[in-house]
């Protein structure tokens, strides 16, 4: 475990040999890993603005993780989990990830923004990703320009993208490719926990989300929300589709 009351910064390549052993990062503010981390089929655990910190001794600021470019974080068939805590006192920041790769399941809290700058690869394992968890702001769940998602699992949890909270929130999905095994479920949903503010959904031209024989859905919370655009309109491969928008329709 490694423990920080403000910055926890990865400079260095970490690659844990001792098999099943898990890697534990938290810290009071940020944690920043500008190199590559490996276990031995251990789980990885990153949390910022971590609760347990002594608020006396922390810096003030946003506590943010953050992956620099070509980092990967690599839990062989272990759980990765990325959070961003809530120390009383403190201000949670926002979540950048770039490569996950595990057999694992991957799942992202984020109090605030969640940006996808990688691929994540979670092998037959879960994607769930939580942004804005706080249900204030418009913060966000971003995929960038050749971000990817992908898992073999064909559950109806194969990957569940999640924006905003019961108590609110204007948030948005961005989404590019995200891939499931055949009969999984895709489900990305602004309204999470049955809010009526939650934004629209869009999708990067060219890119697809894909169920296989599986099932999308897709659901906004706001009045005006929409589900796609025109000119980049939700492209699918699934058996069946399910989507539920404002007046911005789909």
């Amino acid at each position: 475990t490694l423990q920080a009351n403000t910055d926890l910064t990865v400079t260095d390549p970490i690659a844990m040999a001792n098999a099943g052993v898990t890697l534990t990062m938290q810290a009071g503010r940020s944690v920043l890993i500008n190199n590559n981390v490996s276990t031995n089929n251990g789980a990885i655990s990153v949390t910022s603005n971590d609760p347990g910190a002594t608020l006396a001794n922390r810096t003030a600021g946003a506590g943010s993780i953050t992956m620099a470019a070509g980092t990967t974080l690599n839990a062989g068939n272990q759980n990765i989990t990325l959070s961003t805590g809530n120390l009383v006192g403190g201000t949670p920041g926002d979540i950048t990830a770039r490569n996950l790769t595990t057999t694992g399941n991957i799942q992202l809290n984020s109090l605030n923004n969640v940006t996808l700058a990688g691929a994540l690869n979670s092998g037959p394992g879960t994607v769930t990703i939580n942004a804005n968890t706080d249900g204030v702001g418009a913060q966000l769940f971003t995929m960038n320009a050749g971000s990817a998602i992908t898992t073999t699992n064909a559950t109806a949890g194969a990957v569940a993208i999640n924006v905003n909270a019961a108590a609110g929130g204007t948030g948005t999905a961005a989404l590019q490719n995200i891939t499931t095994g055949a009969g999984g479920t895709i489900t990305v949903a602004t309204n999470t926990g049955g809010n009526a503010t939650g934004g629209s959904i869009t999708q990067t031209a060219a890119t697809l989300l894909n169920a296989g024989t599986g099932t999308v859905t897709l659901r906004t919370g706001g009045a005006a929300a929409g589900i796609g655009t025109a000119v980049a309109p939700i492209l699918t491969t699934a058996g069946t589709v399910t989507a539920a928008a404002g007046t911005g329709g789909v």
